[in-house]
């Protein structure tokens, strides 16, 4: 039973962390293609091409909607200053659903912002 728990648990977390690491990648992407559509050197068809949505469906496919990788963006802007959150055993959806309320939060709670912020360091 235990090890059911700690695998249940394990995954949860996993999913948390997946959530984070694909907005990562998500945005760099989308930053990335950003900044390329201002090289004054691309025609206007090759900037039309730097789209980050045309860029997720080539490369994911229907494997992920490009509304849901925009959730993942949003949650790993608004939070990646709080690496703690990436470790919180919550459901993704809440995360995804909540995220915006909790950046407006800790924007009013420095002892908060500190805790979320700086508890890793005294985990390692």
């Amino acid at each position: 039973m235990d090890k059911d728990v700690n695998n249940f648990t394990s995954a949860r977390n996993m999913t948390n962390r997946s959530a984070f690491c694909l907005g990562r990648d998500f945005q760099a992407v989308f930053l990335r293609n950003k900044q390329a559509k201002k090289n004054p050197k691309l025609s206007e068809e090759a900037r039309k091409q730097l789209n980050w949505e045309a860029w997720l469906k080539t490369n994911w496919g229907s494997d992920i909607s490009v509304s849901y990788a925009r959730k993942l963006r949003t949650l790993y802007r608004n939070l990646v200053q709080y690496p703690l959150f990436q470790y919180l055993q919550v459901p993704l959806h809440r995360l995804l659903e909540q995220n915006k309320r909790i950046k407006e939060y800790l924007k009013t709670q420095p002892e908060q912002q500190k805790f979320w912020r700086e508890i890793l360091a005294s985990w390692g």
